[in-house]
């Protein structure tokens, strides 16, 4: 396990509490429970579950595996939290980000220590980093979404649909480094997907408002 793993959600949590403090401050119970559901989920996995590596040849299987491993289990814990805790739905949807920061410091550290192989570069540096580039994109999506919640038609489902792109494409490309897709392979769809979150975070948020006026 390397320190870069380890560190990079915690630090990118205090980078967006301190950003965002105002916005964070009253709401610090939800970064503690999101600490305590990770905590939780990874004791039942690691007394509850008995996990092998999957060694077979289904691509598909894999990502599957592996979105509902680092993608599912993470979304369904702040379903349960949105459930469980009080108030406007638009701020728990803001809230996305304070939630999965801590969750992922603590759940993918854990995933990692669950290997019973020695960990490659990709798990160690390029895995933390494509989910920490897929929760900031998704928070925005979501942010946008509370915003746009009461138009019709493409303006409300944009941002649903590119939250689960951009929350899922990080196991597709661990799935292409896995079965050692040619490298040109994994480094378009690295490429398409920075791309889209780049574009995405600079243009879509304009676009959503400006449609918006004219319903």
């Amino acid at each position: 396990m390397s320190l870069f793993a380890l560190l990079l959600f915690p630090c990118a949590f205090v980078y967006y509490a301190a950003g965002r403090f105002e916005f964070v401050r009253p709401r610090l119970l939800t970064a503690l429970s999101a600490l305590i559901l990770a905590g939780l989920v990874c004791v039942f996995r690691g007394f509850f579950l008995f996990r092998t590596p999957y060694d077979g040849a289904s691509v598909a299987f894999f990502f599957l595996k592996d979105a509902v491993s680092c993608v599912a289990v993470p979304c369904v814990a702040y379903a349960v939290f949105m459930l469980a805790v009080r108030g406007a739905w638009e701020t728990k949807l803001a809230s996305f980000a304070l939630f999965m920061l801590p969750f992922y410091a603590v759940y993918l550290p854990a995933e990692m220590l669950a290997s019973p192989a020695p960990l490659p570069f990709f798990a160690l540096f390029v895995k933390p980093v494509l989910y920490l580039l897929a929760v900031v994109a998704a928070a925005h999506e979501l942010r946008v979404f509370a915003e746009a919640y009461a138009q019709k038609g493409i303006v409300r489902v944009v941002p649903i649909v590119l939250s689960v792109f951009e929350m899922a494409f990080p196991a597709l490309l661990e799935t292409l480094w896995h079965y050692a897709f040619p490298l040109v392979v994994q480094g378009f769809d690295f490429f398409i997907y920075v791309a889209v979150v780049a574009v995405r975070t600079a243009c879509l948020s304009r676009v959503m408002r400006f449609v918006s006026r004219q319903k």
